[in-house]
């Protein structure tokens, strides 16, 4: 089964976006250098007309940022959620660089292992810390903890350069957020966790 046509874009349909012009092909690729590969996998009928076959819609688009190396020649690059409901992998070093120093895949969740391995074939040394605790933090006494982790990398001798990763991450168990019908619900898991300060008059 083919997946069906492709739905017109806004601007086929008389509604332009904005003043500028676009591009000769309105596609990133009308940037000099910008190469874009894309595969789509397409099959199962939803059990409509009978077929029992699985159903799977899938598919993964991948963007070379310019004409060389992006490994080697990296270029500026920045990010922003609006609702940072999935996964974006790269962007601590996005974050703490402002530089993009490799193709940009983009794929389902499911499948966001295979286009990481598939893009990174050799990986530098790095460190990763994972705290826990039960003590009753918040995200911001957290962020605190974590960042412990690497004075204890210091004292033990590690380093960090330009091509190393030490990434730190703590969480908390003494509280649940649990999403349901009715919005998301917290459970206090912890008999330490402090009482809300009251209002003063």
């Amino acid at each position: 089964m083919s997946p069906p046509s492709p739905r017109p874009r806004a601007r086929d349909l008389g509604l332009p976006v904005g003043r500028l012009r676009t591009g000769p092909h309105n596609a990133i690729t009308d940037v000099p250098g910008v190469r874009v590969g894309h595969r789509t996998v397409w099959s199962g009928a939803d059990g409509r007309s009978g077929d029992t076959a699985p159903v799977v819609r899938t598919g993964a688009t991948a963007i070379w940022p310019h004409e060389s190396n992006p490994f080697r020649d990296r270029v500026y690059a920045a990010t922003s959620t609006f609702n940072g409901y999935g996964v974006l992998t790269g962007d601590l070093v996005i974050d703490e660089w402002g530089l993009l120093g490799s193709p940009v895949v983009l794929c389902d969740t499911a499948n966001l292992g295979t286009a990481y391995d598939a893009v990174v074939r050799h990986r530098e040394g790095s460190c990763i810390a994972v705290v826990a605790t039960d003590l009753p933090l918040l995200p911001h006494q957290l962020r605190r903890l974590a960042r412990r982790v690497d004075i204890g990398l210091g004292r033990v001798g590690s380093v960090g350069n330009d091509g190393s990763g030490e990434i730190f991450l703590a969480f908390s168990t003494a509280a649940r957020a649990s999403s349901g019908r009715r919005g998301r619900r917290w459970t206090t898991c912890s008999t330490q966790w402090p009482r809300p300060p009251r209002k003063r008059c």
